[in-house]
């Protein structure tokens, strides 16, 4: 057997004209689609709160604490980053007076 016969059978061939071919690519690109439509297109993620991370986040201390023990540096690191984030959320707060809460 010739390698290039292997290569490309005759008995595989495709022959498409280009006409079409065109008429195909511009079906595809063409049709108007509705937004959040399934066809491959994924949609964004919802946003995720600042309580809720901090909620999953200690869900997770404790699930790697029971499973794989006690890793004291991942685990500092992760307290840590919860630190930060609970900073961040107090002190993106809006500062009023006490006349406010009366």
């Amino acid at each position: 057997m010739d390698i290039a016969n292997f290569i490309n059978p005759p008995e595989e061939a495709v022959e498409d004209s280009g006409d079409d071919l065109i008429d195909h690519i511009a079906e595809t690109f063409s049709e108007a689609r509705e937004p959040g439509e399934e066809d491959g297109e994924q949609q964004l993620p919802q946003p995720i709160t600042t309580a809720a991370a901090l909620q999953a986040v200690n869900l997770l201390v404790q699930f790697e604490v029971n499973e794989r023990g006690l890793d004291l540096p991942a685990l500092e690191r992760i307290r840590r980053r919860i630190t930060e984030v609970q900073l961040e959320r107090a002190g993106s707060g809006k500062q009023t007076t006490i006349d406010s809460f009366f």
